[in-house]
């Protein structure tokens, strides 16, 4: 696995390979320059022998500006898909030597579908997408009607969340996997991501047992039975108070944008500043959505205390969901102390306002808002700590620096 056009700003950034880059954005790396594929070689010779795997994913996923720089004038000869299907081909070729077959994402060609009938046969496509939908064959069908080996690649929805969007996840991983099955799919391949760093694996695992169940059972999944035997399986306990708990914090990213497209979410809400008068405050009924996603978010930690003591299995479990509880409440928590601190406010400034108790209100707003700086400053700690006990160093600091 090697982001192989996309993704590539970790290495264009350094000085001896800005020349590659596609445009000045450097996300791409250019198919217009043959150092392109001398450095790619280079890369791929120590890469591709370290694993024993017979497939190796070039990526090539999201690829935003390509053609719009160093390949603009073949892009005008051939098109975009044309440029982007000769570098698939070259990438191919490389690979033969190590008698790998070789996968990529299908989301570019999905935009060209034109180009899906020169694909080779042993290029194995990896079909994503990680919006929920009643039907996914209008994605499947090109790859299919091509011959094209295939998996369907749906999403836990984690990624720059508080807590994984679960209402979303399970209809996409659902219906993906069934469609993706009734048009032969060589399997599934249900994806984690961690966009921004913050997301803590341990909220994912309701996702990825759905997943298995689905895959397992792809014409035969119901959500209610595998709630039923989730909690049974996973914390051996009979109770249904923690699944309910991970159902409600997985339902409040929908509080706030309901039907909307993965990858816009709490994470980023959780660090605006509330006294600014911008979006996020612009939504509509946001007010009654942060009053919502705090009831959500406190009930779901009073099952989780109701039920935690009947636990036996991934105990250790427990407190990620309990943070994640704690994060959403005061997400919410924090706007909501804003708008009454703004209200008040403007209320003082009135000309028609009495002086009487003014002092008084604007004292007892620097002890709410320090009581709110501390609330942060234990849920910082908290996260160092549930950080450290299954991750490595690694931008935790970028993390706790938000």
């Amino acid at each position: 696995n090697f982001q192989s056009l996309g993704h590539f700003r970790n290495i264009l950034k350094h000085r001896e390979y800005r020349d590659l880059a596609e445009t000045d954005f450097r996300w791409v790396v250019s198919p217009a320059k043959e150092e392109t594929y001398r450095l790619l070689e280079d890369l791929y010779a120590e890469i591709v022998p370290a694993y024993e795997s017979e497939f190796f994913n070039v990526n090539c996923d999201e690829t935003w500006g390509l053609g719009e720089g160093a390949s603009k004038r073949k892009a005008k000869s051939v098109g975009v898909q044309g440029v982007y299907l000769e570098h698939l081909l070259k990438l191919r070729e490389i690979l033969k030597k190590y008698g790998r077959r070789m996968m990529f994402w299908g989301d570019i060609v999905l935009n060209h579908p034109e180009v899906i009938p020169q694909i080779p046969r042993d290029v194995i496509v990896l079909n994503w997408t990680y919006l929920g939908r009643e039907s996914y064959l209008e994605r499947i069908e090109p790859f299919r009607k091509a011959g094209l080996d295939f998996f369907v690649c749906p999403g836990v929805s984690c990624w720059s969340r508080i807590f994984p969007d679960y209402v979303n996840a399970t209809q996409n991983i659902q219906n993906f996997i069934r469609d993706g099955y009734r048009s032969g799919a060589l399997g599934v391949l249900n994806t984690c991501w961690d966009d921004d760093g913050e997301n803590l694996f341990e909220y994912n695992w309701y996702g990825i047992l759905w997943g298995a169940e689905c895959a397992w059972r792809p014409e035969a999944t119901d959500i209610s039975k595998f709630d039923e035997k989730f909690a049974s399986c996973y914390f051996g306990t009979n109770g249904t108070e923690v699944t309910e708990a991970i159902k409600l914090l997985g339902s409040c990213e929908q509080v706030i944008w309901p039907k909307c497209a993965p990858g816009i979410g709490t994470d980023a809400l959780f660090w605006e500043d509330p006294f600014i008068e911008k979006s996020p405050t612009q939504i509509e009924g946001f007010w009654k959505k942060m009053e919502d996603i705090e009831r959500r978010a406190n009930t779901a930690k009073e099952l989780i205390d109701r039920g935690r003591s009947q636990i036996k299995y991934h105990q250790e479990d427990i407190d990620y969901l309990v943070f994640a509880a704690e994060r959403m409440a005061l997400l919410a928590r924090k706007f909501l102390l804003a708008r009454e601190i703004l209200s008040e406010y403007r209320e003082i400034v009135e000309p028609s306002c009495q002086t009487t108790g003014v002092a008084e209100k604007v004292e007892s707003w620097g002890w709410k808002l320090a009581s709110l700086r501390a609330q942060i400053e234990d849920l910082e700690d908290d996260y160092r700590r549930l950080w450290l006990a299954g991750r490595r160093l690694y931008w935790l600091e970028v993390n706790l620096a938000k």
